[in-house]
């Protein structure tokens, strides 16, 4: 029998008054870097600390993130930044804090949003990893934290992908997407998609056209989503909107397989989140 999974660590992080349930915090700690210096006499270095600063601060969130949250990503992953201060507190079972950690100035360094895959049941989360200017750490008072978005993990197997023009429904797989803040600014990582086999044609005439043919213009692109639904397959939980859509690469997938497929990778400019 494989061992079991560990469970979670409970934490809460509270930005603008809102709280918001969150996993698995780590980081966001003073780390320093030490300079060493020889002596032309000979003998040991000399070292001291030379400069500091606070590591990444990352947790991982559920569905919903609440408000405060979904602006900061969604003002980060569109090219207009924005930072956040304030608080994770971490959880014992009976959600008193056991420790809080004030932080300030946060800029999002990178959102995750994890993959999609119809055959797991798996839970999923979105992670979110900020650079932080400070951070104080105090010690905990078991004062009871009742989060007021719940934030509940997905199941990844309950999802639609929309691309306009291609046919989407034979979707298996979709690959996480890292939205990684870079020198320039944020820009996501491809959107790669496997499917059945049944649907090539339309994507390697994309293909031929988009690539071989050259016609792939701004204008050419295209636009599409990924819908978070719930278990009924009807209702839409969230939605990632990709603006900006090419494809740069679709490969076949091992045919002795139960399920012959093809896999596209496709690049696109940026993505927003939002909930009905």
């Amino acid at each position: 029998m494989p061992p079991a999974s560990p469970t979670p660590l409970k934490f809460a992080v509270s930005i603008d008054g809102i709280v918001v349930a969150a996993q698995n915090a780590v980081g966001g700690l003073v780390k320093a870097d030490v300079s060493t210096m020889f002596s032309g006499a000979g003998g040991p270095p000399k070292r001291q600390i030379s400069s500091f600063a606070y590591t990444n601060l990352a947790f991982q969130l559920g569905l919903d993130v609440g408000t405060p949250i979904l602006n900061w990503i969604n003002a980060a992953l569109k090219g207009a930044p924005v930072t956040k201060s304030g608080t994770l507190v971490e959880l014992d079972v009976q959600n008193r804090a056991k420790s809080y950690l004030d932080f300030t100035n946060a800029a999002i360094a990178d959102f995750v949003v994890p993959g999609f895959d119809g055959s797991s049941k798996t839970p999923n989360t979105f992670t979110l990893e900020t650079a932080i200017s400070t951070s104080t750490f105090r010690a905990g008072d078991n004062a009871p934290v009742q989060p007021s978005i719940k934030s509940k993990p997905f199941l990844p197997s309950y999802f639609r992908l929309n691309i306009d023009g291609l046919p989407t429904t034979r979707v298996r797989v979709i690959a996480p997407i890292s939205f990684r803040r870079t020198t320039g600014g944020i820009a996501p990582t491809d959107l790669v998609v496997t499917f059945s086999s049944t649907d090539v044609g339309p994507w390697r005439a994309w293909v031929d056209d988009f690539i071989v043919k050259g016609n792939n213009g701004q204008g050419r692109e295209k636009q599409g989503s990924i819908e978070v639904m719930a278990p009924n397959l009807s209702d839409v939980l969230a939605t990632l909107t990709m603006r900006q859509i090419g494809i740069r690469e679709l490969v076949p997938l091992d045919h002795t397989s139960a399920l012959p497929g093809h896999r596209a990778s496709m690049y696109f400019e940026f993505g927003q989140l939002s909930y009905p």
